[in-house]
């Protein structure tokens, strides 16, 4: 997609010529870095429309790059990671991170994630720019700053966060699944359990008096999740 740039940084050269060959195949502008700190002053100093970010890198970890980008701004972070563990896609995750992928993967499968993120993006901006306000029960969401105001207080969400909760309000109280939530919030056929519970376990954090009991956004056992607008 011509005109779309995409900030790359990752330490491995061979997986670095593999993603940018791909993403340059795909018509994207690319710029790729091997270290962190350098990759977040580029960050800082250009404007980018996607972040591939490698977990482990020489002179510090994405972890802590992921944190200082979400910082800023809102664009779509896809970690990557070659450990098998589940507690580091989670703690990308719960840093800002929209989507991970595990080496070794297919450049098939990273420039589906890039599409289906830059897409939503795209489809977001279209859908929204004539509604500027949504009420969720308590909650008010506004769509042109993906921002939440709860009484007096601005909940700041990230993109991923924020179609969470504008998916689950849309439904209306009717329970989404896994699969369903998948389409409506990644923008692709799936599913990914951990994936889902964790931003779940992410948005219940910043608009839930008690994360711990949840009263908006509710679990309903081997079916989904719902909002609950009746809650007061």
């Amino acid at each position: 997609m011509k005109g779309t740039r995409i900030l790359v940084v990752e330490d491995n050269p061979d997986t670095t010529q593999l993603i940018v060959l791909r993403l340059e195949q795909d018509g994207y502008e690319v710029e790729a870095f091997s270290e962190g700190n350098p990759a977040l002053e580029a960050f800082n100093e250009r404007d980018f429309d996607l972040v591939i970010l490698d977990i482990m890198l020489p002179d510090t970890d994405g972890i802590s790059i992921c944190r200082e980008m979400r910082r800023k701004s809102n664009v779509p972070i896809i970690m990557v990671t070659g450990r098998s563990e589940k507690l580091d896609r989670v703690v990308g995750l719960e840093v800002g991170a929209d989507d991970y992928v595990v080496k070794p993967f297919m450049s098939d499968e990273l420039i589906a994630r890039v599409r289906a993120h830059l897409r939503r993006v795209t489809d977001y901006a279209s859908t929204t720019s004539t509604e500027r306000m949504v009420q969720a029960g308590p909650l008010q969401m506004d769509m042109h700053t993906q921002q939440v105001v709860k009484g007096d207080t601005k909940i700041s969400l990230t993109p991923t966060e924020f179609r969470l909760l504008l998916a689950l309000v849309e439904a209306e109280g009717s329970v989404l699944s896994g699969p369903q939530i998948f389409e409506k919030v990644w923008g692709r056929e799936g599913d990914n359990p951990s994936l889902i519970e964790t931003h779940v376990y992410n948005l219940r954090r910043k608009i839930e008096d008690n994360a711990s009991a949840p009263r908006y956004v509710l679990t309903i056992r081997d079916a989904g999740y719902r909002f609950n607008a009746e809650a007061g």
